[in-house]
């Protein structure tokens, strides 16, 4: 999966950066598209996975309308907690599950044995 960010990070930064100079200036966009975008693997971003929801990305000078909060804080913050745990565990075992079937196939592809 690092590989796969790196290799998307250096294909981000050969489009946008022309110069040396650039890449300063370019990078907090690279790493606003990299945290939007979703995985092959893992169909989920990672701003999800930390927030819970997707990024909110609109157009250019649109600001969303403010809606007031008015219910309960705390149960709102356990209930959100409660949640949060879930999609992580949630994403932990799709982890899991990823990296057993990548296993599966390199050993099938290299005729490993599995040790006794």
């Amino acid at each position: 999966m690092n590989e796969s960010l790196i290799q998307r990070m250096n294909q981000m930064l050969k489009c946008y950066c022309e110069r040396d100079v650039d890449i300063e200036d370019m990078l907090p966009l690279i790493e606003f598209s990299l945290r939007a975008t979703a995985s092959s693997r893992l169909p989920i971003s990672s701003h999800e996975i930390l927030f819970g929801r997707q990024m909110k990305v609109s157009e250019f000078g649109l600001v969303p309308p403010k809606l007031p909060f008015a219910g309960d804080q705390l149960a709102y913050f356990r209930w959100l907690t409660d949640e949060l745990k879930v999609l992580h565990a949630g994403v932990k075992q799709d982890k899991i599950d990823i990296k057993e079937r990548e296993k599966a196939v390199y050993d099938k592809r290299h005729n490993s044995a599995p040790i006794r």
